[in-house]
């Protein structure tokens, strides 16, 4: 598929899956997509995305699988994510998004997945990740965040973190972290 997405997809009340991963999709994610309120999995790796996630996308009540990595987004992560409580996969690495992560993030108690590496991130990582206890990777490396990653999501036995946390000046100290980038 080459092209934009067709603003009119939100017109799909009943839509559950938006699947086009592996294309030569470009521009934006439409804001309206937010209206999508049966939609479960959105994928749409692998493009050539711009622009910004929909500021709207807390409204997304029964979204389980968000992946646009591999694109050209940016923009900063709206705190509405935090606001999915269905939400298992959050997956946006290798993108340019910027700003500080939104500590709502830390609400959204179904994420399993939360893979935010190769982008401009910066500031501290949240407190609040530590709330998310069913999280099994959680990736970070590749931004420019710094201090110490929080005791509270050491304390949660995830199986695999990855951040910034090797060579001999760390930009994050973290005594939990499989892999380690400089």
């Amino acid at each position: 598929l080459e092209g934009t997405l067709p603003p009119e997809l939100s017109f799909l009340a009943e839509l559950t899956t938006l699947s086009a991963d592996d294309n030569l999709l470009t521009g934006p994610i439409p804001d309206s997509f937010a209206d999508l309120s049966n939609l479960r999995e959105l994928n749409l790796d692998n493009n050539a995305l711009t622009g910004t996630l929909p500021s709207g996308i807390g409204r997304m009540a029964r979204l389980q699988v968000w992946d646009t990595d591999n694109n050209r987004l940016t923009g900063t992560l709206p705190a509405g994510i935090g606001n999915l409580e269905r939400l298992r996969v959050f997956d946006v690495d290798n993108n340019l998004l910027t700003g500080t992560l939104p500590p709502e993030i830390g609400a959204a108690g179904a994420l399993t997945v939360l893979s935010l590496f190769n982008n401009e991130f910066t500031g501290t990582i949240p407190e609040s990740f530590g709330r998310l206890v069913f999280l099994d990777v959680l990736y970070l490396q590749g931004n420019e965040l710094g201090g110490a990653l929080p005791q509270g999501i050491c304390d949660l036995g995830i199986g695999d973190v990855r951040s910034d946390c090797g060579g001999p000046n760390p930009k994050v100290l973290c005594d939990c972290c499989v892999q380690c980038a400089r």
